[in-house]
């Protein structure tokens, strides 16, 4: 009988916990349950963005009125930390606004955001108002400045000391790796996520190209991992795209094969069942509890996950038990689910 080395076992263990822990931080149990996008304004014009179109659905900015109501929505709730989205929060026109109701309400929000923003914004952020920093690295989308000012803003939040973690969006076989050089020099983790189907028509990764970017995914996760960065991925993986010993050796890079619905709450105050899941579900006034918007949505999510993405999930015992739910369920999602609701 081969006997497995306790030294063996032993890490095996400790990949898993950690892996375990990367899952509820990222997606089972995120610090925060609400996604707010105040504009969907953005300076950059980046093919993959999910959100292309929206900034035509929504032009305008949430109004400083919304802004505090959601703001008490969220007291009334208990809620002290959430998301913001875009568009680019840092071109919100009431951005300054938000910081203060931060401060007054003693909130901590997570700002995901392309990285551009100037030394005039750069000013209002405090330690006690923005928990983490989530910053989309597109260098092919930049130009040669913009890029010299992203590396610069990095510097400058590690500096004084904010948590920064580098967005990876991976469309492609070829990954850049100068992300690497970047997330090693300022200690940042990368969150990774192949590109889903948006709004509109964006460049994604197709159904039928999500395996064949696997062994890439690996080959950076190897990188990273002899570098030194902590790696996660930001939408769940396909599990059969990668072998058994793909996934054990990716571990801990928080791998997961389900999501849980964080709804989105829109310049109109509209809401969404998720980021990347565009179905809506009325005016935020219509829900006074968190539990109430959480209800409305489940129904659909579960739906999506039980649809096959490919014809041999129907005999995959991980589809059958629901514990893979065919990546990012936007692949599932149909038009005429997503309409826009404007209040």
């Amino acid at each position: 009988m081969i006997r497995t080395p306790f030294s063996s076992l032993y890490c095996f263990a400790v990949n898993e916990l950690k892996n375990i822990n990367r899952v509820r931080l990222v997606s089972r149990d995120p610090s925060y349950k609400v996604i707010l996008i105040p504009t969907y304004r953005c300076g950059l014009k980046c093919s993959f963005c999910f959100i292309q179109g929206l900034e035509r659905q929504f032009p305008g900015d949430m109004s400083v009125d919304d802004l505090r109501y959601f703001i008490d929505w969220l007291t009334a709730n208990r809620l002290r930390t959430f998301l913001v989205s875009g568009g680019e929060p840092a071109e919100y026109v009431h951005f300054p606004e938000l910081m203060r109701l931060l401060d007054e309400h003693a909130m901590e929000i997570v700002l995901a955001s392309n990285g551009l923003f100037g030394q005039d914004t750069s000013r209002l952020f405090s330690r006690k108002a923005v928990r983490f920093f989530l910053l989309n690295y597109n260098k092919e989308e930049f130009t040669r400045d913009q890029y010299q000012r992203f590396v610069a803003n990095v510097r400058e939040l590690r500096g004084r000391g904010f948590p920064v973690g580098l967005k990876l969006n991976v469309y492609k076989a070829q990954i850049d790796r100068e992300i690497l050089a970047v997330a090693a020099q300022f200690r940042c983790s990368i969150y990774m996520a192949l590109s889903c189907p948006g709004y509109e028509a964006n460049t994604h990764v197709s159904r039928e190209r999500l395996a064949a970017l696997s062994p890439a995914i690996v080959s950076f996760v190897r990188e990273c991992k002899h570098r030194g960065v902590v790696t996660n991925f930001s939408r769940p993986i396909l599990r059969c795209a990668f072998s058994k010993e793909d996934i054990h050796f990716l571990k801990p890079s928080a791998v997961r094969y389900r999501c849980n619905p964080i709804p989105v709450v829109n310049p109109d105050l509209s809401v969404f069942s998720c980021l990347n899941v565009f179905k809506p579900y009325g005016p935020l006034k219509a829900f006074p509890h968190l539990k109430a918007i959480r209800s409305a949505i489940q129904p659909y999510f579960n739906h999506l996950r039980q649809k096959p993405l490919f014809d041999h999930c129907v005999q995959c015992p991980l589809h059958r038990s629901e514990k893979c739910q065919g990546g990012c369920l936007a692949y599932k999602q149909e038009a005429s689910d997503r309409p826009v609701m404007h209040v």
